[in-house]
């Protein structure tokens, strides 16, 4: 047996509050939450000298970007929680 009821529980709990947390950034940065502007990737030097609507754009795809990224993150966390709750409940139909 590589995990027990306490270590599959802990992973559980743990991956839980990584889907509510990456659910509730990759919202935010979904609706470009200007407290996340400092997380967005840096302009390029080939950005410098783009009109501001250009570089408008650019901003919106790197805060579209980020929310994509925080859900992918968010499904790999549900895929942990569920093989750990699955963990779970077979240790404890053994006991």
């Amino acid at each position: 047996m590589v995990c027990g009821p306490s270590c599959s529980g802990f992973c559980a709990a743990i991956s839980l509050w990584g889907i509510i947390f990456l659910a509730i950034v990759g919202g935010l940065f979904w609706n470009q939450s200007v407290g996340l502007f400092e997380d967005l990737p840096d302009l390029s030097k080939n950005d410098w000298g783009k009109t501001s609507d250009e570089i408008d754009k650019i901003i919106i795809n790197n805060y579209q970007q980020a929310a994509k990224n925080c859900w992918i993150a968010m499904g790999i966390s549900a895929a942990v929680f569920i093989l750990s709750v699955l963990r779970f409940m077979q240790t404890i139909k053994r006991n």
